[in-house]
């Protein structure tokens, strides 16, 4: 029989959705376990002249503009198990946890011709998730094609993955 893997995130948008007394429809998010550590953790020393910190695996980078830290602040990139629905291999938490900027910096991740090859451009998102497990999609990504990289900008640090809105597999 062919199987095909379809985005858990479809299917958790059919199965929770309920008609409100307005007739539109609400959508319950996901809510899932935290990550915990699955990798090494990177460090940098950034301070208010801004700079870019990159992921050991290099698949997730931060970029922090100028005036968006008062002060030197040690900035960490700590990759995590990932259990957002349809999340594409690891997720990252950034530390320190909560940190607020007075500027929005910009979270990118880098994608494979895999991930491209199994959904569509516009299917590719990022989300983080909050304190009581949910996932909150970010509303500005800008997916560069020919950079491969998915980007969204954030004033906020805590755990943060990309996934597909979309996936199919074909078993063969």
């Amino acid at each position: 029989m062919k199987k095909y893997g379809v985005l858990l995130m479809a299917v958790l948008l059919v199965v929770s959705c309920k008609k409100n007394s307005g007739g539109s429809t609400d959508i319950e998010p996901a809510v899932t376990p935290v990550g915990v550590n699955d990798g090494t953790a990177i460090t940098k020393t950034i301070g208010s002249a801004g700079g870019t910190i990159v992921s050991g695996d290099g698949e997730m980078e931060l970029i922090i503009p100028s005036g968006a830290l008062a002060t030197n602040t040690d900035i960490t990139i700590q990759p995590i198990t990932n259990t957002a629905p349809n999340g594409r291999r690891k997720a990252y938490r950034c530390t320190p946890d909560g940190q607020q900027f007075a500027k929005d910096i910009t979270i990118r991740f880098h994608y494979t011709d895999e991930d491209a090859s199994v959904t569509q451009p516009e299917y590719m998102q990022i989300a983080f998730q909050k304190a009581d497990g949910t996932w909150e999609v970010l509303g500005n990504i800008t997916n560069d094609v020919a950079a491969k990289t998915l980007s969204a900008t954030v004033n906020h640090f805590t755990d943060f993955t990309e996934f597909d809105i979309l996936r199919l597999i074909p078993e063969s």
